[in-house]
């Protein structure tokens, strides 16, 4: 059952992560970090790639959501990812 919620954590943190992502991105301060993703955005645009990325994350959160220490610790390393987006948006 904890997997469960660990995975429905991490769905909900892709979210979050989508939006503060987009926010930086669309007020220009910061970059993306991620060079696969900068690569999607270059070629497909913000919006797509993002969503193409989350989704593809949600896919992979499913299949290791039964490992729980690899579920839980995407928990804390997004976690991080939007904490630092947001104090980049509110720099």
């Amino acid at each position: 059952m904890i997997n469960y919620i660990l995975f429905a954590i991490f769905v909900i943190l892709q979210v979050l992560d989508f939006w503060t992502t987009y926010k930086c991105l669309t007020i220009n301060k910061g970059h993306e970090a991620n060079p696969v993703v900068a690569f999607g955005i270059s070629k497909i645009g913000l919006i797509p790639a993002l969503a193409i990325y989350k989704l593809f994350a949600v896919v992979v959160g499913w299949f290791v959501k039964d490992v729980l220490i690899a579920i839980a610790i995407l928990d804390v390393v997004y976690t991080y990812i939007i904490y630092s987006n947001y104090k980049i948006m509110k720099a």
